[in-house]
């Protein structure tokens, strides 16, 4: 059976390893579970080919079909949260991060969670089974369902509706399919915000903007606009990551705002359990903050499907990845940048609020190492040999430092983290590493 998902759905180089047929065959697929499906994709050139491609099968296939247009991946989720209907799922064109000439397919269950382990394989078992089409009569319904984007909107309005902050905000929406919903948030609670003047054109998503890039941007901002913020909200192509960066530099990361958002949660007894859920790619130094608080971090694998796993068994209702995917409560069900930009200014209204917070939290030094191969295969043939498990037990005998490798689920990279007690030992061990690998 050939393998098609990898930790965030269907991805690959558009047109090359994710191509329409495989888009066809995972409707088909879909078809053969569930009669009703809803599609959003985002500003990709190549998103709505893919949406296209998944729209018409799934309609010759019998399949109800929703399209909701150019959305973020949370705004998804909210629909089918909303809609409550079991036979329902949901596929989200984006490559999230991602540059634009990737793609993916992210498909989301009747409650707008990522699918178990298991669901995947059935699906990849039933792509290459040979599907006919329906007699003309049972062709699907096609609904255009624009509504639900200024629906999902108002609901955050709804939710966080005391969000504000005392100064001069900076969007940045990674040229995204997030950004439209962002402002209109924004607007409705009166956040006084700037953006970029950069806008969507199908190949600038995640092009040196967005969560990844937020020191790029804020360097852009210091030299030619230091007077226009205080804080630089970031997001990423398909709004479902948020970090920020202070006008002094300070980074709120993923790690960052689940310490501040979880200590304010605490103080008006809104954290259940007093717990959290962060994974292993985490800070040794937010887990002994949030420890000293009266926190306990319930450590997880990679990825929000994990994190949202381990909130079910756990009772928890706070989930983060220091990426900047944070999972709050069961209003979306999966990471939601906006939300967690609103959740934060509920909590935290001026500067000196979060600086004052901050005094309480220490992290550790740590950073992310991407080693480079020429493609996915070589990847996997790396992790696959006895050269990588040398690697494990070199990196994992470390004094003073936590090391954690793992291949990239969407991407030709080795990912390599190193959390250190001290700004020397994470050198050191870099300088180590780059003995081994070219490393970006």
């Amino acid at each position: 059976m050939k393998r098609y998902f990898g930790t965030d759905g269907i991805r690959g180089k558009a047109n090359a390893d994710l191509t329409i047929d495989i888009a066809k065959k995972l409707a088909r697929a879909l078809s053969l579970r569930y009669t009703k499906v809803f599609i959003g994709r985002d500003t990709r050139v190549s998103s709505p080919m893919f949406a296209a491609a998944l729209i018409s099968t799934a309609l010759s296939c019998g399949m109800e079909v929703m399209d909701i247009g150019l959305v973020g991946t949370p705004c998804l989720c909210y629909a089918l949260r909303k809609e409550e209907d079991a036979s329902a799922c949901g596929v989200m064109v984006t490559a999230s991060h991602n540059p634009y000439y990737d793609n993916g397919l992210k498909v989301l269950s009747s409650v707008g969670e990522k699918l178990t382990k298991e669901e995947e394989r059935y699906l990849e078992g039933a792509m290459d089974v040979p599907h006919q089409d329906v007699y003309p009569e049972e062709v699907g319904e096609y609904h255009l369902r624009k509504e639900i984007k200024s629906q999902y909107v108002k609901f955050l309005v709804n939710h966080c509706p005391y969000a504000s902050f005392a100064g001069k905000l900076y969007f940045d929406d990674a040229n995204g399919s997030a950004g439209s919903s962002l402002r209109q948030v924004a607007t409705f609670l009166s956040l006084p915000f700037q953006e970029k003047v950069q806008r969507p054109n199908g190949m600038n998503i995640n092009d040196h903007c967005g969560v990844l890039h937020i020191h790029e941007v804020f360097q852009r901002l210091k030299e030619h606009e230091a007077d226009s913020f205080d804080l630089l909200v970031s997001l990423d192509g398909d709004g479902d990551r948020c970090e920020m960066m202070l006008k002094d530099g300070t980074l709120l990361d993923g790690d960052a705002l689940c310490y501040l958002i979880a200590t304010a949660l605490k103080e008006r007894e809104k954290l259940p359990l007093n717990k959290v859920a962060v994974t292993s790619m985490s800070s040794d130094g937010l887990i002994a903050s949030l420890k000293e608080k009266g926190i306990t971090a319930v450590i997880t694998d990679v990825g929000d499907r994990a994190l949202a796993e381990a909130m079910k068994k756990e009772k928890i209702s706070l989930a983060s990845e220091r990426s900047g995917h944070m999972i709050i409560g069961d209003a979306i069900g999966s990471g939601d940048g906006i939300l967690t930009m609103l959740t934060f200014f509920s909590y935290y209204h001026s500067l000196e609020d979060i600086k004052r917070a901050l005094d309480g939290y220490h992290p550790s030094f740590q950073e992310l190492i991407n080693i480079p191969f020429e493609n996915r295969d070589a990847l996997r043939i790396f992790v696959n040999s006895p050269q990588y498990e040398h690697l494990l037990s070199d990196f994992s005998q470390k004094d003073g430092v936590r090391v954690v490798i793992r291949p990239s689920g969407t991407e030709p990279f080795l990912r390599v983290l190193f959390d250190a007690k001290s700004r020397e030992l994470l050198e050191n061990s870099k300088a180590d590493l780059a003995k081994l690998f070219v490393v970006e």
